[in-house]
């Protein structure tokens, strides 16, 4: 079996004994080393190895993903270096892999995106410190509140030799998909079209 090791930037100790020639998904836990303050987290590394016309293809993400559920494109923010700056729009039925380190110890921010969302768009709180929120609130000035539902999955992962196995029980063994909503979903289980009508404020008129 051939292994590759790598190292992330910043107080973490070295990731070794990934394999380079073993098709599936393996999960890793990636500790601070002597160096890290005490706020500083473990970070889990997800690792999938597959091949392409012979060639085999390692790819590295965290264990996080942001799923857009809603019929908005949304955007991400990130604190970097003490302001908050954009990470990336996450298109509509898409899902956006949060950064190694964020997903352990970032805090990423959330709101529907648009040419105004600079100006005019608040950006709630959706991951801080690894602990995601249920629910995020986006605003304009002056208008009503734009309530967003999360809610999180787990997807086991399978890693298919013995070394690993060990590594996995020992670690997190399950990567995980963070999905937005809207706050109201209307579903149709009956065997006929349903027309629905929705009003905002007054519907006395």
């Amino acid at each position: 079996q051939e292994q590759i090791s790598l190292r992330v930037d910043g107080p973490y100790k070295p990731c070794v004994g990934i394999p380079a020639n073993v098709v599936g998904r393996h999960i890793f836990t990636i500790e601070p080393d002597d160096t890290a303050d005490s706020n500083t987290n473990a970070l889990t590394l997800v690792v999938v190895v597959h091949c392409d016309k012979g060639c085999m293809k390692v790819s590295c993400e965290s264990s996080l993903r942001v799923m857009n559920e809603t019929a908005l494109e949304l955007e991400i923010l990130a604190w970097h270096f003490g302001s908050l700056e954009s990470a990336g729009t996450v298109k509509v039925g898409e899902s956006w892999p949060v950064p190694l380190k964020m997903a352990g110890n970032g805090e990423l921010r959330i709101r529907p995106w648009n040419d105004m969302s600079t100006m005019a768009r608040s950006a709630s709180p959706l991951l801080v410190a690894g602990t995601y929120k249920q629910t995020v609130e986006c605003t304009y000035p002056g208008e009503v509140s734009i309530k967003l539902d999360t809610e999180l999955f787990s997807d086991a992962e399978l890693v298919p030799d013995k070394i690993n196995r060990l590594a996995a029980k020992e670690a997190s063994s399950n990567s995980y998909q963070m999905c937005v909503y809207p706050p109201l979903i209307i579903r149709n289980f009956l065997p006929n079209e349903v027309t629905f009508v929705a009003y905002n404020g007054d519907a006395s008129g």
